[in-house]
């Protein structure tokens, strides 16, 4: 029998629950639940340089360097492929707004491309695009849809795109990308396959 205490705290929580916003997306019982409950931010992170490691390593045409043990602040980005180096930056959906939220991004770190894999409960996706592509801030004679990223007062940048945007083909922070849904190992190669 629960407690006066216990009682009220689960009575207000019930009540709190039950007044929230209905979510967009639910990570209960999806297939990626176990990644957005159990790992931190910066081992999603990890995760994601891991299995661009593991994916792109069996990809014949494709030479791929990656060491776990050296920091992003020693090298500059996370992994070669075909002598080009590349940032990974790995994000899970906001349950509310459907967002992916990519943080840390450094316009001066020594890197060619960056490669978001966005992680939905039960999609994942992958995007591309070169670092000179990213509206770092807005060039004359930019599209009046596309908007720089936001730099914070650290000096780094955040760049958030919606999973609409990526499913739309529209992802407004890039002057030119590459962007799909990815389900099997060739969904990957078409969009790594720029790098070469």
């Amino acid at each position: 029998m629960k407690n006066y205490v216990e009682k009220t705290i689960i009575g207000k929580v019930n009540e709190m629950l039950s007044r929230k916003k209905k979510q967009k997306f639910v990570w209960n019982d999806s297939i990626y639940e176990d990644l957005k409950i159990y790992l931190s931010i910066d081992e999603r992170g990890q995760l994601g340089e891991e299995i661009i490691y593991d994916i792109c390593k069996d990809i014949s045409g494709l030479n791929i360097e990656y060491d776990s043990s050296v920091t992003d602040n020693e090298k500059g980005y996370d992994i070669i492929i075909n002598n080009k180096k590349v940032e990974v930056k790995t994000a899970t959906i906001t349950s509310g707004s459907g967002m992916f939220q990519h943080e840390h991004l450094e316009a001066q770190r020594d890197y060619d491309y960056i490669l978001f894999l966005d992680i939905a409960p039960n999609e994942v996706f992958l995007t591309l695009t070169k670092k000179q592509d990213v509206m770092w801030r807005r060039k004359k004679g930019d599209p009046a849809n596309k908007t720089a990223i936001h730099r914070r007062p650290n000096g780094d940048y955040k760049c958030d795109f919606t999973i609409k945007h990526i499913k739309n083909n529209g992802i407004p922070k890039f002057r030119n990308f590459k962007t799909s849904q990815i389900k099997i190992k060739q969904d990957i190669i078409n969009i790594i396959k720029h790098i070469l």
